[in-house]
């Protein structure tokens, strides 16, 4: 994977935790994120 772009419209807990855990897997293998 080149880049992971995540884009969350819910203000939900569950969903804004799922996206930032995400976000942390990918940055951990050196992939480049933005939320």
């Amino acid at each position: 994977m080149e880049k992971l772009s995540i884009i969350v419209f819910s203000g939900s807990f569950d969903r804004v935790h799922y996206a930032l855990a995400t976000a942390a897997a990918a940055a951990a293998t050196n992939t480049p994120v933005t939320l």
